[in-house]
């Protein structure tokens, strides 16, 4: 399969781990059906301890999720357990979208992303490709076979080790989020540290669960507790960020683990639509 891509380097070993999403999250519904208001002392630190089961698991995203409020603020939750899924959110950041118009639209919307990834940098074209333009991205899948001695299980555990060091190290690295359709904040990329009251954090554990917080003061959304209205919402995984057009390169994806087409996944945007309706006490 080949893509358009701005410049041409050369990602090998791109180590990923699948995992079963829970059973319990396999019975929840496809979309949040109610609103609910948010435990007391909700900690935007990426642990979900204080939500219990999440409301819903989107198949569409591979990711289950809770949506709420208390008077002041609107929270978001999400967590996966597929390996894919967390290295399509750490290579692309989740997009939330809001429509308090009650349309399908991200024009016009309030939308928060969060991790802001960088495109990779181009110095990988000059040490891999030789400095040639337009030569080919090949993205290489898998690859990891159990080595002498080493049984299944070892070989799983090995890959979650690698899979948890990894994607740890890159969660140290998310500092900033991105806000837009928000006339009150003007510079759209703030810190995770900002004033505003946009709070985002993310964890991954050694289980294999990875969980993203969001929290998103109501007065920014023009909604007034005592005035509960219902919105739309849209929650998309953005896919691997592999940079913008430019030099007409192509990208190669290949894989090595016979899993080919969820690895291509990764790299193509993911979302849902969904409908909240604010809940007063």
């Amino acid at each position: 399969m080949e893509k358009k891509n701005s410049f041409s380097f050369i990602m090998a070993g791109i180590l990923f781990t699948a995992f079963l999403s829970p059973a319990s999250a396999q019975k929840l519904p496809d979309n949040q059906e109610v609103g609910i208001r948010a435990p007391q002392a909700v900690k935007i630190d990426g642990k979900a301890s204080e939500w219990g089961t999440l409301q819903a698991f989107n198949k569409n995203t591979e990711v289950a999720y809770t949506v709420a409020n208390d008077d002041s603020t609107l929270y978001l939750v999400v967590q996966s357990t597929v390996g894919n899924v967390i290295s399509k959110i750490t290579g692309g950041g989740i997009t939330f979208s809001i429509n308090t118009e009650g349309k399908k639209k991200e024009k016009d919307a309030v939308s928060v992303t969060f991790p802001v990834i960088a495109p990779p940098k181009p110095v990988a074209e000059t040490a891999v490709a030789g400095g040639r333009s337009g030569a080919p991205l090949t993205v290489v899948g898998g690859g990891m076979s159990a080595g002498p001695g080493m049984n299944a299980a070892a070989l799983k555990k090995r890959k979650d080790s690698i899979m948890f060091v990894n994607t740890n190290k890159k969660i140290d690295k998310f500092k900033d989020v991105q806000v837009l359709g928000i006339p009150a904040i003007k510079d759209t990329l703030l810190s995770i540290y900002n004033e505003e009251g946009i709070k985002t954090r993310c964890t991954y554990e050694e289980s294999g669960l990875y969980t993203y917080e969001l929290a998103i003061p109501l007065k920014y959304l023009a909604i007034n507790i005592r005035n509960p209205k219902e919105f739309l919402f849209n929650l998309r995984l953005n896919g691997i960020n592999l940079g913008a057009p430019s030099s007409g390169g192509s990208i190669s994806i290949v894989s090595t683990n016979g899993g080919g087409g969820d690895f291509q996944a990764m790299f193509s945007p993911t979302d849902f639509w969904g409908k909240y309706l604010v809940v007063a006490k």
